[in-house]
């Protein structure tokens, strides 16, 4: 145990420093002198900024291919653990702190954005190495701009537990983790997929349009065919745009959103898969 937070303290986490270099990154936030989270280095200037704030070791939680050969240059270490918006698996926490206690300090732990899964990242790191509780954590990532549509993320850190090193130094790190591939993406796609069509709570259907807006967008960023690229970008354009038209005007609405967006799938599928 290295630090003693309390509640109040987390509320005042520093969500964007204000100094001339932090303009670098869109989002960057300082959780403790050992541990900072924010946004995806994306650029020379975003990882010279990591450095020359003495950064020394990088935790990437998205889905892209980490920037490997910049950070390399600069003499920093770069562990890539990936999982998606609905939740951090058990397999993820445990390579999460095994990463951080492992991997010289300070530690900069980033997604994409830099307000979801990175915050939620740096909260399971908190559980494991400090007395913060769970309630205390919620409230940090809340502060620093987790949206609670992502239901499944604060679920995760609301049943956090402290992890034994027993469990969390078997666990294999690497600098490049290989995401779910197509097949068991669309398979879980699919899934949310029921989700938004079942005739549930229209809250649940939202959140599940979400989840479906950021896995396409996931797989915009990670293809390499300009065709599937384009088409995952209007699909996930498509679910925002239905979330939107939904919050505006009703759950009316939601039936033909949805035959539209069906219809971009069957086309996909038909060119791609079938």
């Amino acid at each position: 145990m290295y630090l003693r937070f309390t509640a109040i303290l987390l509320l005042f986490v520093i969500a964007s420093c204000k100094n001339e270099l932090s303009r670098e990154l869109d989002v960057f936030a300082s959780v403790n002198d050992r541990l900072y989270c924010g946004s995806a280095p994306e650029s020379e200037a975003h990882f010279m900024y990591l450095n020359q704030i003495g950064i020394k070791s990088i935790i990437s939680v998205d889905g892209a291919r980490p920037q490997l050969e910049q950070a390399t240059a600069l003499g920093m270490k770069y562990v890539h653990i990936p999982y998606s918006y609905d939740k951090v698996g058990k397999e993820q926490q445990l390579k999460l702190v095994k990463a951080f206690n492992e991997l010289p300090k300070p530690v900069f732990i980033h997604c994409h954005h830099g307000k979801h899964r990175a915050p939620v990242g740096a909260a399971i790191v908190l559980r494991n190495t400090s007395s913060v509780k769970p309630d205390e954590l919620l409230k940090m990532i809340e502060g620093l701009g987790t949206s609670k549509s992502y239901q499944g993320l604060y679920k995760t850190v609301r049943e956090s537990e402290t992890l034994p090193e027993s469990d969390w130094s078997k666990s294999e790190l690497k600098a490049y983790e290989k995401s779910s591939d197509l097949v068991e993406e669309m398979a879980r796609i699919d899934r949310l997929w029921d989700a938004v069509k079942l005739e549930g709570e229209l809250e649940e259907r939202i959140h599940a349009a979400l989840l479906l807006e950021e896995s396409f967008f996931e797989l915009s960023r990670a293809e390499k065919n300009p065709d599937l690229k384009e088409q995952y970008e209007e699909i996930s354009m498509s679910f925002k745009f239905m979330r939107g038209s939904v919050m505006k005007k009703g759950e009316q609405v939601m039936e033909s959103r949805l035959k539209r967006i069906s219809g971009l799938c069957k086309a996909c599928h038909s060119k791609e898969r079938d």
